[in-house]
């Protein structure tokens, strides 16, 4: 018997449920600020028992030069605030080139159960897509 398996960025699963899309966007106010990611109508919360691998991040910036990096932390602060409560830094600062254009990078990282993946800008409004498999 044949089995189908589906690629999300460098994992490979045989469990379509397993897959996970979440959204970051930081309209900054000023550079630093946090906004933990979503899944629908709140943030993303890591279940109990699972790992989420991110294997992609689609991303954009309003202007060339915006940056940011994908971390976790211990809660939900919503979009544009203040830090978390014990950020976990996971990924190199991401620059996009030219504003209004989109820019995908494959990459591996962990979010443990539990926590709350979020995105800090460190410039300008940033968007991103992270997308990865929970198991």
């Amino acid at each position: 018997m044949p089995v189908r398996s589906y690629g999300v960025g460098w994992a490979t699963t045989d469990t379509p449920g397993e897959l996970v899309g979440i959204h970051g966007e930081a309209n900054s106010g000023g550079a630093g600020e946090y906004t933990t990611c979503d899944r629908g109508a709140s943030g993303y919360q890591v279940p109990v028992g699972k790992t989420f691998y991110i294997t992609s991040v689609i991303f954009s910036g309003d202007a060339a030069g915006a940056r940011f990096f994908i971390g976790y932390g211990d809660n939900d602060v919503g979009v544009s605030q203040p830090a978390p409560t014990n950020p976990v830094p996971i990924t190199a600062e991401l620059q996009c080139g030219a504003g209004d254009t989109t820019y995908q990078v494959m990459l591996w990282a962990s979010v443990p159960a539990g926590k709350y993946p979020f995105i800090r800008c460190q410039t300008s409004v940033v968007k991103a897509h992270i997308v990865g498999i929970e198991v």
